[in-house]
């Protein structure tokens, strides 16, 4: 009973492994710009915050730091791509492939194209 239990977890872990390996985009190619959501998450402080119209770079790929200026009064931001996700013609940029999907730093972008295996 209990190993066909943890076989049944492990293929559970196995097809969820699988559905975050298929999304595999690593490089995309953006408009040049996107809305970013910056989050806070400390006790007692917790909140996200969006910018319209951050300036992007043509290309953000998987590892990148990419530099962004935003708000009235310029904050620089170093945003590390730990992943993309593609949504038909939207991606949605993370910061951390471990947080809750409302509370981390992402970049939304309009339109993007999965140049991944693209040199």
């Amino acid at each position: 009973m209990i190993a066909s239990f943890c076989r049944a977890g492990s293929i559970t872990l196995l097809l969820a492994g699988a559905a975050h390996a298929a999304d595999g985009v690593t490089t995309i190619q953006t408009p040049g710009f996107g809305t970013l959501t910056i989050c806070i998450n400390w006790m007692p402080l917790h909140g996200c915050r969006t910018y319209d119209h951050v300036t992007l770079p043509q290309r953000v790929a998987v590892g990148d730091k990419v530099p962004l200026e935003f708000g009235s009064d310029p904050n620089r931001y170093d945003f590390p791509v730990a992943r993309i996700v593609k949504n038909g013609l939207h991606c949605t940029v993370v910061s951390d492939t471990n947080g809750d999907g409302d509370s981390i730093d992402s970049i939304k972008i309009p339109s993007c194209l999965d140049v991944s295996d693209i040199r």
